[in-house]
């Protein structure tokens, strides 16, 4: 639509959809047809809407608005029924109260606000029943637990209010030690029946539930959910989060069977309410995408900016981060065979990965600057070459890497086995921005700031080659699979082809109208394949 979406919701039967945003217009979409149903004006002048919510029937849409207001609008027809003032901040949360089956004009509403108050509203008189105060801080999600008649509400100043809806007061008060953004109901966890067993055993009446057998599951800011029971106000599991983003929606669905978390990176995490353990992931917003890399014939292993790595699996899209650079990873190397993954980072760190369990296996430590550019030799994965903004080039011994990866321990969360520095030497005279081994693991290509490509010995690290011909940087150096050279690809806008016996330029491939950012060689070295800063993958014949 174009439009920033400010507020979301689903109704019911899961056939529309409604949203809002800063353009102050609340639109119904067709689900089936992702066509816009019909749209209306959110309110005076520039209020928007901050929160949506359908009543149990999908006839009744609200909206916690800017100005203070809370809206009310039929959802088929599209224009409003109530205007309920009252609260003296923006509206944060909205939330129906259950449909009464007797009389269907006793529906109410509840609503929070930025000033941590909660009020209840009785649609049919358009009028607030109670005031119910109880929040020090912004009031971000509630939730109605209709059998005991109950309302949950979670706010920012990191406390859970259980309130007795009969007595429109506060029944139980829980810190949470976390600012909340979201809240779910979640069936309780199957206690051990007490009393005798076996055929003899007389049936145990079930007893009627109260607002103390509830459990809930909260998302914050730590970015870690944690279920907790009402009754004993105590956490009874904690996610192991490793993603380390603050979460800033919680949702749960029919029946509570998966719970679905939105972190502040825009990253939906399918969970199981009953461990917290995330069942899937999908990563809605790349950012700008730094390197990627074949980890398998079925996945690829993505950098981006960020100090996740990300693995997508090419069929399903679905994605695995994985956690340990405490900065943006900068380059990412693969040996699929080996099923290692090596990544680079601006922590100074280079790390190894093993695909099938996302275990970090090893982590080489020694540069002092940003580390831009890591190959794995990719005939035995014995060796890994990185190159930094340091200036040197550093070769890592793999085999301790290698014999982790492929054994059953998991992973307990404990220190990363350091990579041991096989050699390490001053290479250039600016930043390595590329680095490249070559087929038979014996020689290492290293391209950089100061315009040249050097080819070096792997085993002693002595330099063979000085490649000079480029008018600027150097940004990917490639060996060929099956001929002695190697291609080059600058910000001069050229990509090169150089001898390795004697480091003159063979051939000189110009088209690109910017830097040549990667090179690559395909059809069995027969072709290079290039990319630019101008947009455009360009295919060469040799």
């Amino acid at each position: 639509d174009g439009e920033q979406v400010t507020a979301i919701a689903l109704s019911p039967n899961e056939q529309e959809l409604v949203t809002s945003g800063r353009d102050f217009l609340v639109k119904t979409w067709d689900v089936s047809s992702g066509t816009k149903s019909r749209m209306w004006k959110s309110g005076q002048g520039t209020s928007y809407v901050q929160r949506l919510c359908y009543d149990e029937t999908g006839t009744l849409v609200a909206g916690g608005c800017s100005d203070f207001v809370v809206r009310v609008w039929d959802a088929g027809r599209g224009f409003a029924t109530h205007n309920l003032k009252g609260h003296g901040a923006i509206v944060t949360s909205v939330c129906f109260g259950a449909t009464p089956r007797t009389d269907p004009n006793k529906l109410l509403l509840f609503s929070g606000a930025d000033d941590g108050e909660v009020r209840v509203w009785a649609l049919a008189t358009k009028t607030c029943k109670a005031v119910l105060k109880g929040h020090d801080s912004a009031v971000t999600a509630m939730v109605i637990d209709v059998p005991t008649k109950s309302l949950l509400t979670a706010g920012r100043d990191r406390v859970v209010g259980v309130w007795d809806l009969k007595a429109m007061k506060i029944a139980h008060s829980i810190p949470i030690f976390d600012t909340i953004e979201g809240i779910a109901l979640v069936a309780p966890l199957a206690e051990e029946p007490v009393g005798k067993k076996g055929k003899g055993a007389a049936a145990v009446e079930p007893k009627e539930a109260t607002a103390r057998d509830l459990e809930f599951v909260t998302a914050g800011e730590k970015g870690a959910l944690k279920r907790w029971k009402v009754g004993t106000g105590k956490c009874l599991v904690t996610e192991d989060a490793k993603h380390g983003c603050a979460y800033e929606q919680l949702l749960a669905t029919h029946g509570s069977t998966t719970l679905l978390g939105v972190t502040i990176d825009q990253s939906l995490l399918f969970q199981d309410p009953a461990t917290l353990k995330t069942k899937k992931q999908m990563v809605g917003h790349n950012d700008e995408v730094i390197d990627c890399a074949f980890a398998s014939a079925e996945t690829i292993a993505v950098c981006t900016n960020s100090d996740h790595l990300r693995i997508f699996e090419l069929e399903s899209r679905a994605c695995r981060l994985l956690h340990g650079h405490t900065n943006i990873i900068l380059a990412v190397d693969c040996n699929a065979v080996a099923g290692l993954i090596a990544t680079s980072s601006k922590d100074q760190l280079v790390r190894v990965w093993h695909l099938a369990s996302g275990r970090c296996v090893g982590l080489g430590e020694g540069h002092v600057d940003a580390v831009g550019a890591v190959a794995v030799a990719p005939r035995n994965s014995l060796m890994c070459a990185s190159g930094s903004a340091d200036r040197t080039i550093k070769l890592w011994d793999l085999s301790a890497a290698k014999k982790r990866a492929a054994s059953e321990e998991e992973d307990t969360g404990g220190e990363v086995p350091k990579l041991k520095l096989m050699r390490s030497w001053a290479g250039h005279e600016k930043d390595i921005n590329s680095i490249a081994i070559s087929p038979n693991d014996g020689m290492v290509a290293s391209g950089s700031q100061d315009r040249s490509v050097k080819l070096w010995d792997a085993a002693s690290g002595d330099l063979k080659q000085t490649c000079k011909g480029h008018k600027r940087g150097v940004w990917c150096v490639k060996f060929s699979p099956v001929d002695k050279v190697v291609a080059s690809a600058s910000a001069d806008a050229t990509v090169k082809l150089w001898s390795i016996s004697d480091g003159a330029c063979l051939k000189s491939f110009q088209g690109h109208e910017g830097s040549v950012l990667k090179v690559a060689f395909v059809c069995a070295g027969m072709q290079l394949l290039s990319s630019g800063s101008d947009g455009l993958v360009k295919l060469w014949t040799i």
